[in-house]
């Protein structure tokens, strides 16, 4: 089988008509043509795959684009033939390109390869491209022919490795301890601010060329150089104290951690932090000293001076204590709590060691103790102590004997006790004297005396109701400091002496204060007063306020108030229309606990005393089983 053209041209010849031609063999020309073909057709397809982008630009028109620019730039298959070349080029840089591509067509000599950036078919993102560009001939006329190559993700990665470079300088530059990278001679090509200024250098001296080897102590550089082999070897290192020398001579004590820098397999320097531990090493000093101070005060107390941990573990025992307790520090250091205290006693100081270790907050109780000499009355302190964690791991008491001070404390209260009950006897004969002097005075003045004696007999009469009314203070006044003070709510205190027959409001009152027992007395006096005294008063405000470290409790009434000099008076004794032993009494038993009373308000508009509780003499009203044992 062989390919032929034929050429032929129609004649007549006779009556017919004829055809006469010539046949040539083109079978060698149609198989160069198909090898050409086939040659075209694994270069398009070699195009077509191609990574980067390919264009032909003729005329200054896209005559051939492969599939990868048309991905690129969200194309359909053919939707930039024949459109002008600056259509994907963007708008900044679309000058530029379409010069270079008609200075390249017309023979001038313009850069094979530059950067641009083409326009995506959203018409607002940029791919930035390197271009390879040249001329060539595109269907026998002068075209130009390029590879873009997209660089918009390298110089992404560009942009974000400088970013994270930008970020590791600025990092380092604040940070308060020394940072610096040297390279694998140990020739320092980077030091941080911090680092500068602890070592008394410049950049000028860090550029003119620092060896860290250096600015060590030279007696320590064989163990620098040793640690410097255990960290390129990967052994376990724990860098030691070193003595860093600064460009001065100057001295100071400092730990170094480095980590070698590794790029394609090969030693690229060390970089590390150097840490100052002048503050801490002079901490650890003051501490041990304080440490020391402490524990020979603790050895010099005449107290039981003693530690139990979180696992009622004894950690320590003064020496005192220790004589105290005929105990060895071997007998009780390390062992359980009962090594010290045992039976009753130890069970109660075990409710109180949970409560301090469970709040956080100290304690005082009182107990009685007992010692190989006898029992003992003591005051013991508990206060908790934080560990390195903090949270509170132990708690240190402090315990003194009050044994004596507890003999005198029962002494005097039987003593009280009997003076008590003399007054008591003293108060009754003399009620009794003065119902009978009442008596003999009524039947006196039922005689119907003459005026000059009836008034003898008014005065008398008058002498007996003062002294009376004076018998009736002492027994109210004898009662006062009696009994040790407590913790008492406000609310119930005001339920039990809310007066009657006027409005009654407490407000804002949910506070416990600290105060001898009779408080209640206070309030009543104070509400009594109001109402005996106030003209016509109709009602009672009791409320509670801060000022300050204060609590103020201000009882307010609508009556006619205090005249601005009767203020002061009215907390005299004997000042008033009664007894005048009321509002004395009132500030007499507050003072007990340090507590003050003012009269504020303004005449004509109702009487107003504030009450001053000072720190430490209320809180918030506990609930029940909240109370603070201040006796055991």
């Amino acid at each position: 089988m062989i390919w032929f053209q034929g050429i032929s041209d129609p004649a007549r010849h006779a009556d017919s008509m004829v055809f006469s031609g010539v046949i040539l063999d083109i079978s060698e020309r149609k198989a160069a043509s198909a090898a050409l073909l086939e040659e075209a057709e694994k270069y398009r397809t070699l195009v077509d795959h191609s990574q980067d982008a390919v264009l032909i630009v003729q005329d200054g028109k896209l005559v051939f684009v492969n599939s990868t620019l048309l991905t690129m730039l969200g194309y359909g298959t053919t939707g930039i033939i024949g459109h002008p070349l600056g259509e994907i080029v963007a708008p900044e840089d679309r000058i530029l390109v379409t010069r270079r591509n008609e200075d390249r067509v017309n023979g001038l000599d313009v850069p094979e390869f530059y950067e641009f950036s083409l326009l995506h078919a959203d018409g607002k993102t940029r791919i930035r491209i390197m271009a390879d560009v040249g001329v060539a001939t595109y269907r026998g006329r002068p075209a130009v022919i390029g590879t873009l190559h997209n660089i918009t993700c390298e110089l992404q990665r560009e942009a974000d490795l400088k970013k994270s470079e930008q970020k590791y300088r600025e990092l380092a530059e604040l940070l308060p301890q020394m940072v610096f990278e040297m390279d694998p001679r140990m020739k320092i090509t980077y030091a941080n601010r911090h680092a500068l200024k602890m070592l008394g250098m410049t950049p000028a001296d860090v550029e003119n060329g620092i060896n860290a080897i250096d600015y060590i102590d030279p007696a320590q550089r064989p163990s620098v150089m040793e640690g410097v082999k255990k960290l390129l070897s990967g052994e376990p290192y724990d860098p030691p104290e070193y003595t860093a020398i600064r460009k001065d001579g100057s001295r100071f004590p400092a730990l170094i951690y480095a980590a070698p820098i590794v790029e394609d397999g090969a030693l690229a320097g060390f970089r590390g932090v150097i840490v100052d531990i002048s503050t801490w090493k002079a901490a650890t000093a003051a501490r041990q000293e304080s440490e020391e101070r402490y524990r020979s005060l603790a050895e010099a107390a005449r107290d039981i001076i003693y530690i139990i941990d979180k696992n009622d573990t004894v950690l320590y025992v003064n020496s005192y204590g220790l004589q105290v307790l005929d105990k060895t520090a071997e007998e009780v250091t390390g062992r359980p709590r009962s090594a010290l205290f045992s039976g009753e006693s130890s069970a109660r100081m075990y409710q109180t060691l949970q409560r301090v270790f469970t709040t956080g907050t100290p304690l005082r109780i009182e107990s009685r103790i007992p010692l190989p000499k006898g029992e003992s009355w003591q005051d013991t302190h508990f206060v908790p102590l934080k560990g390195q964690d903090g949270t509170f791991n132990a708690v240190l008491a402090i315990s003194r004997d009050i044994t004596q001070l507890k003999r005198a404390e029962m002494a005097l209260k039987r003593s009280n006790e009997k003076l008590n009950l003399l007054n008591s006897i003293t108060r009754h004969d003399v009620a009794n004297q003065l119902t009978i002097l009442n008596g003999y005075i009524q039947l006196a003045m039922m005689k119907e005396p003459g005026s000059g004696i009836g008034d003898f007999l008014k005065k008398i009469q008058n002498a007996c109701d003062t002294i009376h009314r004076q018998i009736l203070f002492t027994r109210a006044y004898q009662d006062l400091g009696i009994k040790a003070p407590d913790w008492f709510r406000l609310d119930r205190v005001f339920e039990k002496t809310r007066p009657p027959g006027v409005t009654f409001t407490v407000a804002s009152c949910g506070y416990e204060i600290y105060a001898d027992p009779m408080l209640e007395k206070v309030f009543f006096n104070l509400f009594d007063n109001a109402i005996r005294h106030g003209g016509h008063v109709t009602s009672i405000l009791v409320r509670c306020e801060m000022n300050g470290d204060e609590l103020k409790i201000i009882v307010e009434d609508d009556g006619v108030g205090i005249p601005l000099d009767e203020k002061q008076k009215i907390f005299t004794k004997g000042f008033g229309k009664n007894t005048g032993y009321g509002l004395f009494l009132v500030r007499e038993i507050l003072a007990i606990t340090n507590m003050a009373i003012h009269e504020t308000g303004k005449h004509g508009r109702g009487a107003r005393f504030e009450i001053s509780v000072p720190k430490g003499g209320y809180r918030g009203a506990a609930q029940p089983g909240d109370g603070v044992p201040l006796h055991e």
